[in-house]
């Protein structure tokens, strides 16, 4: 989203101060190797190198210009491709299949979240995963006051945890930023029922694990059918059709 180029440098210390809440669960799920992998809505790179480690080749993609400058000055590998995308324009006639997707605090920001789950799931190798960080918000939605409380309660729990007046700093400023608030307040972001609800529909086979304010979401693609040319069975309903009609030029 572009609008985080306006706060990318904020944004980007905040998520390194956020990072622990994330990072055990990704590395207890990604493979330990694997060939090509998406890390769609790549921000500033934080968990590509997570997936460059472990990856033969990773695409790092965000619309975010700012956030893909720091990506490139922060997280350089050879081999990993950054480039400034929207995930809605991947398909697999262009790009062709991973063996990984991730996406992290992506979904919510599309404005149909289910039809983002379905197309990332189309996007990976058969026998590989899709993980997904997809963020939940609190049953009421947003007010001012609710929205200060919550920021002066992390910054409280963060000071207690890293004992940093500066880091306590750094989440106030950003949980207060015009643009933050205003991204959140628009976002797609659900209550935890609803998110549930969510890959119930769309990925019923998925693992889900409650993280702090999200919830993380492991999904295995089926084998490769017997039948070549037949889309594997589990696969998301609308990617099944997808592969069926062949590639549509659209938007969601």
């Amino acid at each position: 989203m572009a609008r985080f180029d306006a706060f990318s440098e904020l944004f980007d210390r905040y998520a390194d101060i956020i990072d622990h809440r994330y990072r055990p669960w990704l590395e207890q799920v990604l493979p330990q190797q694997a060939g090509r992998a998406l890390d769609a809505g790549c921000g500033a790179g934080r968990y590509t190198t997570l997936l460059a480690d472990r990856c033969q080749h990773v695409l790092s993609i965000d619309v975010a210009e700012r956030l893909l400058t720091i990506a490139r000055h922060r997280h350089p590998h050879p081999n990993v491709t950054f480039q400034q995308r929207d995930l809605r324009d991947l398909s697999v006639a262009a790009d062709g299949r991973f063996d990984v997707v991730l996406a992290v605090a992506v979904v919510h920001h599309l404005p149909d979240p289910e039809q983002a789950v379905r197309h990332l799931a189309s996007l990976v190798a058969p026998g590989g995963r899709l993980l997904i960080i997809d963020m939940v918000r609190p049953s009421q939605r947003w007010t001012r006051p609710r929205i200060v409380r919550y920021a002066v309660a992390e910054a409280t729990h963060e000071l207690a945890r890293r004992r940093s007046l500066p880091d306590a700093a750094t989440v106030l400023r950003l949980r207060l930023h015009r643009e933050w608030i205003a991204h959140i307040t628009s976002s797609n972001a659900a209550p935890l029922d609803q998110v549930r609800c969510r890959y119930a529909r769309t990925l019923p086979q998925a693992q889900l694990t409650e993280l702090h304010a999200s919830v993380g979401v492991y999904w295995q693609a089926p084998n490769q059918p017997s039948h070549p040319g037949r889309p594997p069975a589990g696969t998301p309903r609308s990617a099944a059709a997808e592969q069926a009609a062949g590639p549509v030029a659209r938007r969601w």
